[in-house]
């Protein structure tokens, strides 16, 4: 065994889901960040854009600028992030998981926050209030808070992991 196939399991799904999220991040939303201004366009991407706009329409005309923030933060920061903890991941970097955590916290609350005001607005973006629109903007979004969620979950066991084992070291002494 070596490579990836050496890791545990909850590695390999990590690094899933990460690169999960860079693919979706430079291609779906990479797409609609070049794009927004002239949504909807009628190409796959465009049509995809045009159904998850009937459960938020601050991604279509007109975007508002939360949505043009979150979605620019996400692709042009959070990206290199993700890049940076796979690098962190795959090198079994001390760091690891003091960036895993990071990172997957923030994306939790990003995710929680657009929930939030989402909620606190009456879901104001949405078209008509109804089950398809509330499925397409919850499951669309669930990934990333399922995902990051359970990379938080990680970081913080094995963080944990590591401060028993020296707390029980320094008892020893």
């Amino acid at each position: 065994m070596t490579g990836l196939d050496s890791r545990p399991k909850k590695d390999r799904a990590i690094i899933g889901i990460i690169i999960f999220f860079l693919v979706v991040a430079w291609t779906v939303e990479f797409y609609w960040l070049f794009y927004h201004r002239g949504l909807p366009r009628y190409d796959c991407l465009g049509r995809l854009w045009a159904v998850y706009g009937e459960s938020d329409r601050g991604y279509c005309h007109p975007v508002s600028p939360f949505s043009l923030a979150l979605e620019g933060f996400h692709v042009f920061a959070t990206t290199w992030l993700h890049v940076w903890l796979l690098y962190a991941i795959l090198r079994r970097a001390y760091y690891r998981h003091a960036l895993q955590l990071s990172v997957s916290s923030y994306i939790v609350y990003s995710v929680v926050l657009y929930f939030l005001v989402a909620h606190l607005s009456g879901y104001s973006g949405m078209s008509r209030h109804d089950w398809r629109r509330f499925t397409i903007f919850f499951g669309a979004n669930l990934p990333w808070l399922l995902g990051s969620g359970y990379m938080v979950y990680d970081s913080i066991t094995a963080i944990n992991a590591r401060l028993r084992q020296e707390a029980e070291s320094e008892r020893c002494r």
